[in-house]
């Protein structure tokens, strides 16, 4: 069973499924050309086990992939971000013969379409191609020919279905990949990259057209104590909870993001501070209000509006996160502007 964990962080059971699925050979490298994964087949045909290879350079881990010049096609492929196909002979140890296979390599990309990962996908095409070369032998007998070429036709046929349905599961595999890279897993809200993109999308936004937005920085209080009171179980639990009550104050224009740890934060397209402290001032209430399973929890929120407090994106967070900081010192469960804490 490949092991996702090694690509997300996390383990997803619908994506081990597909993977599971599919008896023929993949393997997973990242942009440095290391294993990060290896399925069943492929290990049995090359005689590997997965901590001879995952983690290893692929060069090292398959010296006889190497031997053969494939690394240019990996290379362009990383450089192109274009699928590449062809055919190499290999040795299968597992029934001790050399076997021609057709291998694909496909890219893997973010949502900003830089190229993160590469799958290859391999599979046996020896007595696809000895069939072919079979018919060009016979095509003197007519009737040998034809019946040779109907034969073909139907494992053709049969072999284009089975194609179809590797091929569906690899886009839907490659779709979930693309989710992976801008989503957490753990609340489903857009990760640090996600809102780094969309920050920058809205400074600019912003500085064209003279567009105001607003950025909240949101802090669970005295996190590290409730999961060392209950345990990270409870702790993951807490902020899955905490980006539901997020998702209740935003609207559909609106970004609310996992920043890191226990932190999130919530972009406001079209939004001065005023409004940023009014969602502020209702998910502070919602929060506080809700029943979670161990201990009350609380949050602290830092509010800050472009362009009025900071023109570029790094600078709007750190206004944002100083003045939540703020908030924190000023006893917790609450929120501060970060323009009045300039003011004053």
């Amino acid at each position: 069973m490949l092991e996702f964990a090694k690509i997300n962080g996390r383990q997803d059971a619908p994506l081990e499924a597909i993977y599971s699925s599919i008896t023929d050979s993949l393997l997973v490298l990242d942009r440095d050309l290391r294993v990060v994964e290896a399925n069943d087949p492929l290990l049995r045909r090359l005689g590997r086990t997965r901590t001879e290879v995952v983690g290893f350079s692929w060069r090292s881990a398959f010296p006889e992939l190497a031997d053969i010049g494939r690394e240019h096609d990996l290379t362009a492929v990383l450089e192109t971000g274009r699928t590449h196909r062809g055919r190499i002979p290999l040795r299968d140890m597992s029934r001790g013969e050399s076997l021609l296979f057709e291998i694909i390599t496909y890219p893997i990309c973010s949502a900003d379409g830089n190229v993160t990962h590469l799958l290859e996908y391999a599979r046996e095409v020896t007595e696809e191609v000895r069939l072919h070369l079979d018919i060009l032998e016979q095509n003197h007998d007519l009737l040998d020919h034809r019946e040779r070429l109907e034969r073909a036709a139907r494992e053709a046929e049969q072999t284009n279905q089975e194609l179809a349905q590797k091929i569906a599961a690899l886009e839907e595999l490659n779709k979930r990949l693309e989710r992976m890279a801008v989503i957490d897993i753990m609340t489903d809200l857009p990760n640090h990259r996600a809102f780094q993109e969309r920050l920058e999308y809205e400074v600019k936004k912003g500085n064209r057209h003279q567009r105001d937005f607003t950025l909240l920085l949101i802090d669970v209080d005295d996190f590290k104590r409730y999961n060392d009171d209950f345990g990270h179980q409870e702790g993951d639990l807490v902020l899955a909870q905490v980006a539901a009550l997020m998702r209740e104050c935003v609207r559909a224009i609106d970004l609310p993001a996992r920043y890191g740890g226990e932190e999130f934060a919530i972009l406001l397209p079209e939004t001065n501070e005023a409004g940023g402290a009014i969602v502020a001032e209702r998910l502070v209430r919602l929060i506080g209000e809700h029943s979670f399973r161990r201990r009350p929890v609380t949050v602290s929120i830092g509010v800050a509006q472009h362009p009025v407090d900071a023109a570029e994106g790094s600078a709007i967070v750190e206004c944002a996160d100083r003045a939540m900081y703020a908030a924190k010192r000023g006893g917790k469960n609450n929120y501060r502007i970060w323009s009045e804490i300039a003011e004053g």
